[in-house]
């Protein structure tokens, strides 16, 4: 509730009313839509900023139903409209943008923003003291910027995680209050989130090399270690920038809004800092690599952004681009450690991540027809393919079985085993695996992310205990 005497409310927009900063919405969404035009933008900026930042925003056609309203704020200003106090949206985004926010949220008797100047800080007030003189208003903000208007103020509304930020600036005898977003604050779990460190568990992938070829030596665990490093890296690297080009589609997901950049606990602009880090980092690693799986890692990286940006948008081929990342990580361990990388595990493991891919996807599909949602535009999938790819998927999970075959009747085995028999065990519990995947889609929505599943999952885990025995039996 408004102070007495106040005769207006001013209320912002970016990371005040809306939980994130309209602009850098509008950067990424640029991003991901057309990196040309964002260029093309970027030669804008030598004209002048408000030039520049009114381009990204014209382009990028950023709409109030994409954003994500801070509930707190809305209360807010629901209950001053309710008390009769005038209410006005001020934003330094451009005035279009603040014009559709006010229709859309219906509480606003005004909304004004950007134009030729940008209206923030000293310019914000200029524009308040010319259209309500020495009228006692109050300002509901969240920067640092925003410290001139709230030294003016008759009160002030802080929000976010740090009230100490706006308390310097409050004059003496004016109110003040502090309002919590509804995203938390930034601390080491969410960081690690971004990082989605738990996925690292698939780089796990880089030692299967190793056992495949039987190469135990130091030097060999040493070089696929390294690998596992890197591909890390370089996965929380693509993960990075496919969250914060998807952040608002994520931010209207039922489970992706909670990510940190989505739900507004990491500040995007941290997010670029964080991915530029990583990138260092990874160009620092690939010198110690021999040079085919410092290649392969260099084409994993890339086609991980070209995914982020466009690729993922193309039905089909996303599921061999989904399953190129799972298999290049065994083409960069085997370089690593210096073995000659087997056709048989290449076939093999092609077919099976294919199935894997087609597991993610089908389950994403199925899960978004039972709850009769939308598909997320940044698919190329319709309802359509549902059954396609579920075909596509239990077909190459059997294929890669008859490859598995093929190999335990193959002469490399013989040399490589003393006791080969043991091995064809694995084939009935294998099958048995995968089909108990399939099987387990309609009624498990955690199968839509296979490894995340498996890795939580008891009975994979005696199936790989056992297939690892008769590994054990059969050398």
């Amino acid at each position: 509730m408004s102070k007495q005497g106040i005769k207006v409310v001013i209320c912002d927009l970016d990371k005040t009313l809306c939980v994130h900063d309209t602009f850098i919405l509008a950067l990424l969404c640029l991003m991901r839509r057309s990196p040309w035009e964002l260029t093309k933008a970027f030669f804008l900026s030598f004209r002048g900023w408000s030039t520049f930042k009114n381009k990204v925003f014209a382009d990028a056609r950023l709409e109030p139903d994409q954003l994500v309203w801070n509930e707190s704020v809305l209360s807010r200003v629901k209950t001053c409209r309710e008390t009769g106090v005038s209410v006005v949206l001020l934003t330094a985004s451009p005035n279009p943008l603040a014009v559709k926010v006010a229709q859309h949220i219906g509480l606003f008797d005004l909304a004004v923003g950007s134009e030729r100047e940008n209206l923030k800080g000293s310019r914000k007030l200029n524009w308040i003291r010319a259209h309500y003189g020495d009228l006692p208003f109050e300002y509901i903000g969240d920067s640092r910027a925003d410290g001139p208007i709230w030294n003016a103020a008759s009160s002030v509304v802080y929000v976010g995680h740090s009230p100490e930020i706006a308390r310097g600036y409050v004059s003496e005898g004016a109110g003040f209050e502090h309002l919590a977003p509804n995203y938390g604050r930034p601390s080491l779990n969410a960081w690690l989130a971004a990082l989605r460190w738990k996925q690292w568990a698939k780089n796990l992938l880089v030692f299967v090399p190793l056992v495949t070829s039987h190469s135990f030596s130091a030097p060999a665990f040493a070089g696929a270690g390294l690998a596992f490093a890197l591909f890390s890296i370089c996965a929380s690297l693509g993960y990075v920038l496919n969250d914060l080009l998807d952040i608002i589609s994520d931010s209207q997901h039922p489970r992706k809004r909670k990510r940190p950049f989505a739900s507004g606990q990491l500040e995007p602009l941290s997010g670029l800092l964080l991915f530029a880090i990583l990138g260092v980092t990874a160009a620092a690693g690939l010198s110690l690599l021999p040079a085919t799986s410092a290649t392969a890692v260099v084409i994993y990286t890339v086609t991980s952004f070209l995914y982020s940006l466009f690729l993922k948008r193309i039905a089909t081929l996303d599921l061999f681009i989904l399953a190129g990342f799972y298999l290049v990580r065994i083409i960069a361990a085997a370089g690593t450690i210096g073995v000659e990388l087997s056709h048989w595990l290449l076939a093999f493991s092609t077919f099976a991540f294919l199935s894997l891919a087609s597991l993610k996807r089908s389950t994403e599909l199925l899960r978004i027809r039972q709850a009769k949602g939308k598909i997320n535009e940044s698919r190329g999938y319709t309802l359509e393919h549902l059954e396609t790819t579920r075909i596509f998927g239990i077909g190459s999970a059997l294929i890669s079985s008859l490859v598995f075959c093929l190999y335990l009747d193959s002469s490399t085995v013989r040399g490589l085993y003393l006791q080969p028999e043991w091995l064809w065990f694995n084939l009935p519990i294998y099958l048995f695996w995968f089909a108990r995947l399939w099987n387990l889609q309609p009624t498990m929505p955690t199968i839509e992310d296979p490894f995340s599943f498996i890795l939580k999952d008891w009975v994979s885990y005696v199936c790989g205990g056992l297939m690892i025995w008769l590994f054990a039996l059969s050398v």
